[in-house]
């Protein structure tokens, strides 16, 4: 009996398991004065939160007041760095020139300045433009569902076992 129940939870917990990431996706925003204004924003996503220096997995921008240079980025190899501290990132150098991304424009993220600029062989940027960068909210881990699926699961099992022995003992 304790068997079946062991066996059946064990395959309910296979099917419902979601595959565990390790990244993290950060916001970020800057005000892109040296070409045209407005707040950009977006979000660099990491393979890690833990302390140490990666290379973006992914750098989008999702907001521009001009409307241009929307979408998905690809660093350039040699800069494409970004330092975690405490599970903050306290130090960045990524550029992305048009040539290198989907996008028509080019961008640049730095520790304290940034810019986004429809130029696709250069990025202008300056003192004017600091750069804030925020840990994304999360959402649910997919652990929770699985640890109130198997909670039910229990409860379930365990009225069909009251159920079956009542039933045997009349």
């Amino acid at each position: 009996m304790m068997r079946n129940f062991f066996g059946t939870l064990g395959l309910v917990c296979m099917v419902f398991s979601a595959p565990c990431h390790a990244s993290v996706v950060y916001e970020f925003s800057f005000d892109n004065v040296q070409n045209g204004g407005g707040v950009v924003d977006g979000t660099v996503t990491l393979p890690s939160s833990a302390d140490g220096t990666y290379s973006a997995t992914s750098v989008i921008v999702t907001t521009n007041p001009q409307g241009y240079g929307l979408g998905q980025y690809v660093g350039h190899p040699d800069a494409n760095i970004f330092t975690i501290s405490g599970g903050s990132i306290s130090g960045a150098t990524f550029e992305s020139f048009g040539i290198d991304n989907s996008a028509c424009c080019s961008l640049g993220l730095f520790s304290t300045d940034a810019g986004l600029t429809q130029n696709t062989n250069s990025i202008t940027f300056g003192e004017n433009d600091p750069v804030t960068y925020a840990l994304q909210a999360t959402p649910l881990p997919p652990a929770l569902l699985l640890f109130a699926s198997a909670l039910a699961l229990i409860g379930v099992l365990g009225c069909y076992e009251r159920h079956k022995a009542r039933a045997i003992a009349t």
